[in-house]
């Protein structure tokens, strides 16, 4: 046999509560007499709108909204396939009609805990029997009160123990023993294990167990099972479903950004580091080659003032001179200036920087053989314009002597643009003009 149908108990749970039961079918409770009713709790438009209350398909009131919601259990029964079923109580006093109904705290309507997997059936409800917790119990230290399914079974002594999902918890007394035993060996023969309702709270400032349990009949036959699993209302279920998938998806969110800031902070400093590392090494280039650094400042000085090169100003120059002057010339000095400075021959290896020369040739004023009195200074020109298509390069004519002392060779022939300035070296253009050597 099988149930429909769940008793709320209005025993043995603490103190009962009167939940009043509003808009009265007046007309049917005074046919009724004055006593208990067992009444079914209806849900005529959803567990959202107040609870009806009925009794054999007639509707004898309704509860307020505020009582509806805080009994939301009941709409648990009924959402497991159960009739939920509590005790009303009418009361008739002249023309007055009170009709309430009769229910536990909140919250201690329904078991804690679920039933058990094998076959079980409830005892009857009966008054309150005391439990003995064991030292090493886990509810003997808490003080919340809690509703639950009770399992009432026997030790290998033989004692009438108590259980809570399968772990004893305490025992009864020699006479609860006595009176249930018999009882409890009959429900062992069929199969069956023995329930009962059991109330946790603190009494006396100490935790306390009480089980209602009476003997059944031998002549009865207890439901077996009457009770299935009642699964919590779904959006409560909802709620904690949410709310763990919530915390799962702060965790995923948080753990990819540290290494990203990690990231971006680490290029940032390598990037520093760079700068760094190359600022060290232009200032040591600079410190080993300051003394080339002068000596070609120097040269520029004389560039842009107009000093004579043999290299430059002879094409200029070589038309000028006198006769005589080239016939009484050595000849075998050429040769020997360029044995010392072979610079000349590798300027007609790179025929591609000779228009950037000839155009610094055409820029500057043609010089004046006279005497070697100071010439004035000038400002630099302004910047070269673009560099006209690549001519042929010419011969490197040779160098002209000063009217007192034989000219020597331009150490330095080449013209090196840096920074915007123009630098006579002996590197040809191109080629770095600073090496460290080791």
């Amino acid at each position: 046999m099988t149930s429909t149908s769940y008793k709320v108990p209005d025993l043995g749970l603490g103190a009962i509560r009167t939940i009043p039961v509003n808009d009265l079918n007046e007309d049917l409770l005074r046919e009724l007499p004055a006593g208990d009713y067992t009444v079914s709790i209806e849900f005529p438009e959803g567990h959202d709108s107040p609870f009806a209350v009925v009794l054999e398909g007639h509707t004898l009131g309704t509860l307020s909204a505020s009582d509806s919601r805080e009994y939301a259990e009941l709409a648990t029964i009924a959402q497991a396939g159960l009739s939920p079923q509590v005790t009303a109580r009418l009361e008739v006093a002249d023309y007055d009609l009170d009709l309430h109904l009769r229910l536990p705290r909140p919250g201690l309507c329904t078991p804690a805990n679920t039933p058990p997997e094998e076959p079980w059936v409830l005892l009857p409800t009966g008054a309150p029997r005391q439990v003995s917790y064991l030292p090493t119990a886990k509810l003997a230290t808490s003080t919340e009160r809690k509703h639950f399914l009770v399992e009432v079974g026997f030790d290998a002594a033989g004692d009438v123990i108590a259980l809570i999902d399968g772990e004893q918890v305490g025992e009864f007394d020699l006479a609860t023993g006595a009176e249930l035993s018999p009882t409890l060996r009959r429900l062992e023969k069929r199969g069956v294990i023995p329930m009962a309702h059991g109330y946790h709270a603190p009494n006396g400032g100490a935790p306390s167990l009480t089980v209602s349990a009476n003997p059944v009949a031998k002549e009865e036959h207890p439901i077996t099972s009457p009770i299935p699993v009642l699964a919590p209302e779904p959006q409560f279920a909802a709620d904690s479903v949410a709310e763990a998938a919530a915390l799962a998806a702060d965790e995923d969110d948080d753990e990819p950004e540290a290494p990203q800031r990690k990231k971006r902070y680490t290029s940032f400093q390598v990037a520093a580091c760079l700068t760094v590392a190359l600022a060290l090494g232009g200032v040591g280039l600079m410190a080993v080659n300051s003394q080339d650094i002068t000596v070609s400042s120097n040269q520029v000085s004389d560039t842009f003032t107009g000093s004579t090169s043999p290299t430059k100003s002879e094409p200029k120059t070589s038309e000028e001179k006198p006769k005589d002057e080239a016939k009484e010339e050595p000849k075998d000095k050429p040769k020997e200036e360029l044995k010392k400075d072979p610079a000349p021959r590798q300027n007609q290896n790179q025929p591609q920087n000779q228009p950037q020369n000839q155009q610094v040739q055409q820029n500057q004023p043609a010089p004046v053989q006279q005497a070697p009195a100071p010439v004035p200074r000038q400002q630099p020109p302004a910047p070269a314009p673009a560099p006209a298509p690549t001519p042929a390069p010419a011969p490197a004519p040779a160098p002209a002597p000063a009217p007192a002392a034989p000219a020597q060779a331009n150490p330095r022939p080449y013209v090196n643009d840096v920074g915007g300035v123009r630098v006579e070296s002996n590197i040809p253009p191109g080629q770095p003009l600073f090496q460290l050597g080791w």
